[in-house]
């Protein structure tokens, strides 16, 4: 993994015992709908012993020792974290009251989001929020630097976390904030000639890259404000740009294909991540992405489009 923790530089540190932050926010979903609430309450603590004194949670961590070298945090990450946080309390059946400790955490992470939000009027960003921060260069050194661009993913990922501190916590300011990111992320990342939204804004001007889940993933949440007609042109313009079809699962002892383990006598369909219409993704690859086709048939859902959304679903299904 090139996503930031390292030992001695080893590429890809100890990958079998490492839990990335994204993750741990949708498992939150999952055992809260669950219902399993000692492995809720499991995570929650474990959740209070790494999180970093300003409220932020590092993008991974490895499961036996904790933290690891270098704070390398994400605000697309934090925002699953945060939500995730937020679902756990707001859906728990088995009457057990929200803890203070629970709650003090919360209001850190999502105190943390908030400090992530672009407040300068003039700032071609504004309402927007910062990406986190950290790098590494190509030989693995670290810098600890702000990340001035703002990643749409990002903005999605937080917005449902501002809107789940609003709802536990009960504080407007992160009811404004919600609104303020939901407002400027149509306002300054829609793509009105190509009907999709940008990667993001980065140095003041739109990151123009073609990412499936900007499109799909900001089309379902602008739906849910006022923009139905601006939803259905996301869904369209994901079809059109990202659908892949007749794609064989075949086994491969090739370094970038590798796989000697399944194959499939049919053929699937569904969504690839990335479009080469820009040089960003030259030569992306014409694969299956099955979030990327979840989340296509989350949109279509949505729409009111229950057959084609199900349709993707079965897709991902005989995938798994």
């Amino acid at each position: 993994s090139k996503e930031g923790n390292t030992a001695l530089g080893a590429y890809g540190y100890m990958l079998n015992s490492r839990t990335w932050s994204y993750d741990v926010g949708l498992a939150l979903l999952v055992f809260a709908t669950s219902g399993d609430w000692d492995i809720v309450d499991e995570m929650l603590h474990r959740l209070m012993l790494d999180q970093n004194t300003d409220g932020s949670w590092n993008f991974s961590y490895d499961i036996y020792i904790g933290k690891l070298f270098h704070d390398y945090v994400r605000t697309g990450a934090m925002g699953w974290v945060v939500w995730g946080i937020c679902y756990a309390l707001l859906t728990r059946t088995d009457g057990k009251d929200k803890t203070a400790e629970w709650l003090e955490m919360l209001e850190k992470g999502g105190s943390w989001l908030l400090s992530r939000q672009v407040t300068n009027k003039d700032d071609p960003r504004y309402g927007l929020l910062r990406g986190g921060y950290g790098v590494y260069d190509n030989d693995y050194n670290y810098t600890d630097v702000e990340i001035e661009w703002c990643s749409v993913e990002h903005q999605c990922s937080s917005l449902q976390a501002l809107e789940g501190c609003a709802l536990v916590l009960k504080k407007k300011k992160y009811k404004e904030a919600a609104e303020l990111v939901r407002d400027k992320l149509f306002l300054k990342c829609y793509d009105t000639e190509n009907g999709r939204f940008f990667q993001g804004i980065n140095g003041g001007k739109p990151d123009e890259a073609w990412a499936l889940d900007c499109t799909t993933w900001a089309g379902m949440l602008i739906f849910s404000v006022v923009h139905s007609d601006c939803a259905k042109t996301c869904l369209n313009t994901a079809c059109e740009v990202y659908l892949t079809t007749d794609k064989e699962i075949v086994m491969s002892s090739e370094p970038d294909y590798y796989n000697v383990t399944y194959s499939s006598d049919g053929t699937f369909s569904g969504f690839k991540p990335y479009s080469d219409r820009t040089a960003d993704y030259a030569g992306a690859p014409d694969i299956v992405w099955t979030e990327g086709t979840l989340g296509y048939a989350a949109l279509a859902l949505m729409l009111g489009r229950a057959n084609e959304a199900k349709f993707y679903v079965d897709e991902c299904i005989r995938l798994q």
